[in-house]
């Protein structure tokens, strides 16, 4: 608790009374309580078509003093390329985050996902740049094998 004591003059200026204010500077606001979705990582990757990206795609929620809140819905989209994330929709751990896997779709070029929350910063995006096979940008069929078919991750 923080204590505040301000010094008073008394209007006749005889004396002097010190009064205490008992409060924080977070009353009235409950820890637990998650207000905002942060971004964490998995940014600016790069990788083949139709592959995974290195990298967790990674949120963080946390309360009105930066604390991580924990069992907070996200929900994530895949907004460009056409590629899946493992999860459509996943519950913060107790230190505030939560990750998906992301596997590119078949367009070459950026491609984009968002992951969303009722909170201050949603929606956060995350894009890749998504290579012809064999990791080099250029035309061609994706970099899938026309004779197969990609594997992905379940929606």
């Amino acid at each position: 608790m923080k204590m505040t004591f301000v010094k008073l003059a008394l209007a006749t200026g005889a004396g002097m009374a010190t009064l205490a204010a008992c409060g924080s500077a977070n009353d009235g606001y409950d820890p637990s309580v998650a207000t905002s979705v942060i971004y964490v990582g998995g940014s600016g990757q790069t990788a083949d078509v139709n592959s995974p990206v290195g990298e967790l795609l990674t949120i963080k929620t946390t309360n009105f003093v930066g604390d991580p809140v924990g069992n907070v819905a996200v929900e994530w989209f895949v907004v460009s390329g056409e590629g899946t994330v493992s999860q459509g929709q996943t519950t913060t751990d107790v230190n505030g985050i939560s990750q998906v896997e992301w596997v590119l779709g078949p367009i070459l070029g950026q491609q984009k996902v968002q992951a969303v929350a009722a909170l201050s910063g949603s929606p956060i995006s995350f894009t890749a740049q998504a290579l012809a096979g064999g990791g080099e940008a250029g035309a061609g069929n994706g970099g899938a094998d026309p004779g197969t078919t990609p594997v992905r991750s379940a929606p």
